[in-house]
């Protein structure tokens, strides 16, 4: 393998090292009206309860929903933005890997 390859890919894997928090799936805001007859949600203007914060995701091939506090809401979405960047790192180290494969081939011919 090439010095070239080695140095582009050792940049890859430092990004992806220098991640702290990395998670998948989506985070929602949500305001909810509840079911009592005098609530201020239900109010002329209303005021809904919340903001409500649920993080989705993938487990085990099923949809699970958490509801989350507020600093728990704010390092999850840190960690689905971080998640994203490292879904995107590994796409260039695969075509870094797939790059230098086909230029091996070209040169052994």
């Amino acid at each position: 393998m090439s010095n070239t390859f080695r140095k582009r890919t050792a940049s890859i894997q430092r990004r992806i090292a220098s991640f702290d928090y990395v998670c998948s799936g989506n985070l929602r805001r949500r305001y909810t009206v509840c079911g009592t007859e005098n609530c201020r949600c239900k109010a002329r203007p209303p005021e809904p309860h919340g903001p409500y914060h649920y993080w989705s995701r993938l487990l085990a091939g099923k949809v699970v929903q958490r509801v989350l506090l507020p600093e728990h809401a704010a390092i999850v979405a840190k960690g689905i933005k971080n998640y994203r960047q490292v879904k995107a790192l590994l796409r260039r180290w695969e075509e870094e890997t797939v790059r230098a494969m086909e230029t091996g081939k070209r040169t052994k011919r």
